[in-house]
């Protein structure tokens, strides 16, 4: 009777963590769509401008006031185009005193366009779903392989010796370049991506040539 207790809080566990990984990507996603509404109206603001300023532009008002159409000349927007795509683990980071990784799957994918992009998205049977997306501009550091390997570990060391400040706190604090890992968790393969205020992970357990082509080209942009 004790082991089926102690399965089924081990379920609850996995299941509360994987609502974690949920809830956390959901908040980067609305981060992320603030962030495209002010780019959005930044856009809009300099568009304005140049329609001002241009003589190649003209703009013809129909009769209904709520209604115009925009003559351009100028060059066309180019689509988007996905270069990369490939399932993965995407690892969040444990925060706080919890002192395991949480994993859930998902698919990334890098976009050449308009706005290079690194996107993640949720499969499901009938659909795939974005998770998150950050701009390509935006990544500031990249750790891969054998570094991304060892700041993970570093990661885990800190939180179990009871260090409870946020990723980022632990680096510009000096705390994981005075940890010394007891043991390195046994995955090669794997990216982490900062921007100035996000940490992305993803693994890509026995696929090397998925992880070699993503960090090839996230090196290459």
């Amino acid at each position: 009777q004790k082991e089926t207790e102690i399965q089924d809080l081990m379920s609850k566990y996995e299941t509360a963590m994987q609502l974690n990984v949920e809830f956390e990507e959901q908040l980067q996603l609305k981060e992320r769509e603030i962030q495209n509404l002010q780019n959005q109206v930044l856009e809009l603001q300099n568009t304005v401008k140049n329609l001002q300023k241009s003589n190649q532009t003209q703009i013809q008002f129909n009769q209904q006031p709520s209604q115009f159409s925009v003559e351009k000349t100028t060059q066309k927007i180019q689509q988007q185009k996905e270069i990369f795509k490939c399932n993965v683990q995407k690892i969040l980071f444990p925060e706080g005193t919890n002192q395991k990784e949480c994993a859930a799957k998902r698919q990334v994918s890098l976009t050449q366009g308009d706005n290079n992009s690194l996107v993640w998205a949720r499969v499901t049977e009938n659909a795939v779903e974005q998770s998150g997306s950050i701009l390509i501009s935006q990544i500031i550091n990249i750790l891969a392989g054998e570094d991304a390997r060892l700041f993970r570990s570093k990661v885990l060391a800190a939180r179990k010796a009871g260090y409870v400040q946020d990723l980022f706190g632990l680096i510009q604090e000096g705390i994981l370049d005075q940890i010394q890992p007891k043991s390195v968790i046994q995955v090669f393969q794997s990216v982490v991506v900062f921007t100035e205020n996000m940490a992305l992970c993803f693994d890509f357990g026995q696929n090397t040539e998925g992880f070699e082509q993503f960090k090839k080209h996230l090196e290459e942009t």
